[in-house]
């Protein structure tokens, strides 16, 4: 998949998921949630994120939308599930962190909203540092990748 070996998606996934970590701090923070421990967030965060994450994945796969390149006719149905995905990464925490956390259920509807908006932030900052390095690289070793990349 994409070109990449399992252990490098394993090691991009288990540092997106660390990521997750300060971000439901920053969404706890900022939709006044009472404090928690750091264990607690630990817990919570990685726990509800996994969840909604292999999930949301496990939907895509039964529904064979991990074959590369993708068939035109599963297109309308990658685009579905990947609208679902979105819902559920807001609509799955909302609904565990009423129990898991002490707050109600708006709060906990706030922070997963804060969260969704944070991780959106998040991932964009980190395109932008992967494009700039990329670029950077490439000025560096003044290497034409559209050289590499033509036939």
């Amino acid at each position: 998949m994409f070109g990449l070996e399992p252990w490098m998606l394993v090691l991009v996934a288990g540092l997106l998921v660390l990521l997750e970590i300060p971000l439901c701090w920053a969404a706890a923070a900022l939709a006044d949630t009472p404090p928690m421990s750091f264990g607690k967030l630990i817990l919570v965060a990685v726990g509800v994120t996994l969840l909604w994450a292999v999930g949301s994945g496990f939907v895509g796969w039964a529904l064979g939308l991990h074959q590369l390149p993708l068939p035109e006719e599963k297109r309308l149905l990658a685009y579905l599930v990947l609208g679902a995905s979105i819902v559920l990464m807001w609509v799955v925490p909302a609904v565990l962190y009423t129990p898991l956390l002490p707050t109600s259920l708006s709060k906990s509807m706030r922070m997963a909203l804060f969260q969704v908006l944070l991780r959106g932030f998040a991932y964009a900052l980190l395109a932008a540092f992967t494009f700039v390095g990329l670029a950077i690289w490439q000025i560096v070793t003044k290497v034409d990748v559209r050289m590499i990349l033509l036939p």
